[in-house]
């Protein structure tokens, strides 16, 4: 038996995959983890590659957004294409980018003929900058938009035979959407059963009153499972692949789930005969442009407090005759769009946390105000915190002084993005004390691994406490150096 299902690889799998070599027939990395840094990540995959095969499933390409294709991301995706050689390459069908602005979420696309035409003509160039088919991913949604012309089913469909591009299957995002958006699945399926379809997604997702979260944070939902016999139907050479990004469980649990939806997967038995697809009336009403529509949607997912029934019916773009209220599934996207961002804050900051303690979560939504992201990579939000904390006048009290307060924010986001040299731990280059024949004599290259910082005191000591529990002593404001490295 040929085996197909494959898994999703994450940074906490790396040793286990190189030391144990589990039999998976493919590995999915998501592009972005890996895109900007050549270091130690890299280097794990490109040792799991000598004994894999690759694809690559990418979160930034933002092919529905109104901004043209970034060609500096194309640039640096194809350049991993060349070392790596991945199978086959996916994104989403959605937007994240708004402007420069980054969302870090998978927005939901009009299915309008101005949408239609604008992404098929992204795809085309996105395809001929790599040189070969990029597998779109059918999108889990949480609203709808109003007067749209298409059905996503029928858009897919349009899109798959007029730009030449594939589609990865996710099963797990048509049950979501058929509890929030009443979609049919069969219906769907029958639909796009033209497009090629290489892979499909198995994820779990979490069930709420009146609405259904893509969060991957669980096992695969028995409803997604079900609908795996008559994908087999359609798509026999198709890969599974299980997704699992949040609560992730050990690997030995992944690999034993994996076994098993292989075995389903490979005696699936001839799946129920597909409904005819119901043919979709295109809306004759005058249609909003989709720039009105991002607009609006943006102005709402940007909402701090919560999205009011009121408010979403002011907004005038989603539909209201859905089985998860309009409001309901815009809470999904805001309040998403905040906990994200500073969850992720949260965990790059630990000592920054403790020691704002109850302003913390003030202070970052502050900043993301001023600071939005603009990078592909969530890894990179915190790179202004420092700076907005030195500038910013806050109208509560910090605790402390704002140049420690900054010095932490930026020592822990350098730690966060490389690796520490302590004077304790390392011997040290004091650049002061080097007298002229020093600099004559001495051979110094600086790689672009290093970077050299002054900070208004000797922060490490306070660090150092924070972690141990202990109360910190707050030392002098003295310029002090720290090399940091990676």
């Amino acid at each position: 038996m040929k085996s197909s299902v494959g898994l999703g690889l994450r940074h906490s799998f790396h040793g286990y995959v190189l030391e144990n070599k589990p039999a998976v027939p493919f590995f999915e990395v998501i592009t972005e983890n890996y895109l900007y840094f050549d270091g130690a990540p890299r280097s794990f995959l490109r040792k799991i590659r000598e004994i894999y095969p690759l694809v690559f499933h990418g979160v930034s390409l933002s092919i529905g957004s109104l901004e043209p294709i970034r060609i500096d991301y194309l640039t640096q995706l194809n350049q991993m294409i060349q070392e790596f050689q991945p199978l086959w390459v996916s994104d989403h069908l959605c937007w994240t980018y708004n402007g420069s602005e980054n969302s870090h979420d998978l927005l939901p696309v009009p299915f309008t003929k101005e949408s239609l035409n604008r992404i098929i003509s992204k795809t085309q160039q996105v395809q001929d900058f790599l040189g070969q088919k990029i597998y779109l991913e059918n999108p889990s949604a949480y609203v709808d938009f109003k007067n749209n012309e298409y059905s996503e089913e029928d858009f897919i469909s349009e899109l798959c035979k007029n730009s030449g591009c594939g589609l990865l299957l996710d099963l797990n995002n048509l049950v979501v959407n058929q509890y929030n958006l009443g979609y049919n699945p069969i219906n769907y399926l029958n639909t796009i059963k033209h497009c090629e379809v290489k892979q499909i997604h198995l994820a779990g997702h979490t069930i709420k009153e009146k609405v259904r979260i893509d969060t991957h944070d669980s096992d695969i939902n028995q409803e997604v499972l079900d609908l795996l016999p008559l994908a087999k139907q359609f798509w026999p050479e198709a890969s599974p692949m299980i997704e699992w990004d949040d609560k992730i469980p050990p690997i030995d649990y992944l690999l034993s789930l994996r076994e098993k939806i292989e075995l389903k997967w490979q005696n699936s038995p001839v799946a129920i005969a597909a409904q005819p697809a119901l043919s979709v009336a295109k809306n004759s009403k005058k249609s909003t442009t989709d720039e009105k529509r991002y607009q609006t949607f943006w102005g709402l997912l940007k909402t701090k407090d919560y999205v009011t029934e009121a408010t979403a019916q002011t907004a005038d773009i989603i539909k209201a005759d859905l089985p998860t209220p309009a409001h309901i599934g815009m809470n999904v996207y805001s309040s998403a769009y905040y906990n994200r961002q500073v969850e992720v804050l949260g965990k790059v900051f630990p000592s920054l946390k403790i020691v704002l303690d109850e302003v913390f979560s003030d202070v970052l939504l502050e900043y993301l105000d001023c600071y939005p992201s603009t990078h592909d990579s969530i890894d990179f939000i915190g790179n202004n915190l420092a700076q907005f904390i030195k500038e910013h006048n806050f109208a509560y009290s910090l605790g402390v002084d704002k140049l420690i307060i900054a010095d932490i924010a930026n020592f822990e986001n350098s730690k966060n993005l490389c690796l520490v040299a302590f004077a304790d731990k390392h011997q040290t280059l004091n650049v002061k004390s080097l007298t002229e024949t020093d600099w004559l004599n001495k051979r110094l290259k600086i790689k672009s691994e290093v970077l050299l910082q002054a900070f208004s005191s000797e922060i490490h000591p306070v660090l150092e406490s924070i972690q141990q529990n202990k109360t910190p002593e707050i030392p002098d404001l003295k310029t002090t150096y720290y090399v940091f490295y990676r």
